[in-house]
């Protein structure tokens, strides 16, 4: 039985570092447009447009909550004779009714989508994938699901795109470059996943040179160079963050430092994870939650400059 939600956050200075991300670039109109924003992003290492576009992609999720009220029927899968001489057609059958009733839980959702690549049916795992990260933009496996349906329909460039976001929103990108080193040596699309961790290492190089424009997360309130206070921004509108059901439903709780650079402007320019929750969805739900926020760029001296803010938002139930 899932309690009542209790959501608090709160804003932090703090002069932890760690990986990041770039957000610019224009939203994408639709589902599809968004999806293949991200990929070509990901694949040309523009990790602003990828932030951004995924973002919006989060947007337009559909709202769990709003189908909670709905009337619950029993899963089933149809004659009782279905099944008996394919087990296979059966097993589709169960997983597509299960789908209706925990259309949000990710593992229902995977699994019908790695049915129908068993079957080779492509098409409909490559729709099965995409309404997946239609409800959770962000979860990495859904995203190596797209890869393999794009390998099986010979897609090899969206394949490698696809694989290129699952890295980057991996909970662990370390482990799913490995993963990616070790299927190229049994996998017929070996091409695929060498070019993969290609990319993602020529990317790492690229985004370490776009960080270093960038002013740097200073330590405490005054810049131990000049000792100057630090002007910081603010947040002028707060987008705040939808639980995921998944976690929601697990009662996974936690904490999740982020920092945001704004410019001059009032735009995000960077996003960097500081600390995890201990739970990527949350991590991932809360960065590109603020992310669409609007905020107010800070002032020093009478001007506009580009600083950093470090946000700690609070998963908690009660």
């Amino acid at each position: 039985m899932l309690r009542a939600m209790r959501i608090s956050h709160f804003l932090i200075i703090c002069a932890a570092m760690a990986p990041s991300l770039v957000l610019a670039g224009p939203a994408c109109p639709d589902q599809n447009a968004c999806i293949a924003g991200v990929l070509a992003s990901a694949r040309a290492g523009e990790h602003a447009n990828e932030l951004a576009q995924m973002a919006h992609l989060t947007s337009l999720a559909p709202n769990w909550q709003d189908t909670q009220s709905r009337q619950k029927t029993r899963p089933g899968i149809g004659s009782e004779a279905t099944g008996i001489d394919s087990p296979a057609t059966a097993l589709t059958a169960v997983l597509q009714n299960a789908n209706k009733d925990y259309d949000q839980l990710p593992a229902f959702r995977r699994a019908l989508t790695l049915q129908y690549l068993q079957l080779k049916q492509y098409q409909a795992a490559e729709s099965e994938a995409k309404e997946a990260i239609r409800h959770q933009p962000s979860y990495a496996p859904f995203w190596s699901d797209l890869a393999a349906v794009f390998m099986g329909k010979g897609q090899k460039d969206d394949a490698v795109a696809a694989l290129l976001v699952a890295y980057n929103w991996a909970s662990n990108p370390t482990v799913m470059r490995d993963a990616y080193l070790k299927a190229a040596q049994a996998s017929d699309s070996a091409t695929v996943f060498n070019e993969a961790v290609s990319l993602i290492d020529q990317n790492a190089a690229k985004l370490a040179q776009v960080e270093a424009a960038f002013p740097e997360l200073i330590t405490g309130a005054r810049d131990p160079a000049t000792g100057k206070k630090v002007a910081r921004p603010s947040i002028a509108s707060f987008n705040r963050p939808t639980w995921p059901h998944a976690s929601l439903r697990y009662e996974e709780t936690g904490s999740v430092r982020l920092a945001f650079l704004v410019d001059e402007e009032g735009n995000v320019k960077r996003a960097r994870k500081l600390k995890s929750s201990g739970y990527s969805e949350l991590d991932n739900a809360a960065l590109l939650a603020v992310a669409a926020s609007k905020f107010t760029p800070a002032e020093q001296d009478g001007k506009r400059v580009a600083s950093w803010l470090v946000m700690e938002y609070v998963w908690s139930l009660e």
